[in-house]
């Protein structure tokens, strides 16, 4: 990964890097993908869940010195057909348990 210029988050929410102290805005354009269940096996009862994933909707071409803020799940379901998604990584939760921020961002590189 080289030149990076700009992050856009195409997640539904605000995303925070508490280490750079950075704010990423959620765009109103959100990286969405949608998946089925197939059930492998199970044991002792517990069914072994392999999520097969549908394509990414809202999710731009990519554009040179660009990364793009998205889910895990948009993440996962790209992984190894695209280098310009990152997600958050490192969550920081507040005294309740909610999240707000990250330490770094994650890619499946």
């Amino acid at each position: 990964m080289k030149n990076v210029h700009k992050i856009i988050n195409l997640t539904s929410h605000d995303v925070y890097d508490v280490v750079g102290k950075n704010w990423y805005p959620a765009t109103n354009q959100a990286a969405k993908v949608t998946y089925t269940e197939k059930i492998l096996a199970t044991f002792n009862g517990t069914p072994i869940i392999k999520y097969i994933y549908s394509e990414p909707v809202g999710l731009p071409k990519p554009e040179e010195g660009t990364l793009y803020i998205v889910s895990s799940v948009v993440l996962n379901a790209m992984k190894g057909k695209r280098n310009d998604l990152i997600s958050p990584a490192k969550v920081v939760r507040d005294t309740r348990g909610v999240p707000i921020g990250c330490q770094g961002f994650r890619i499946n590189g």
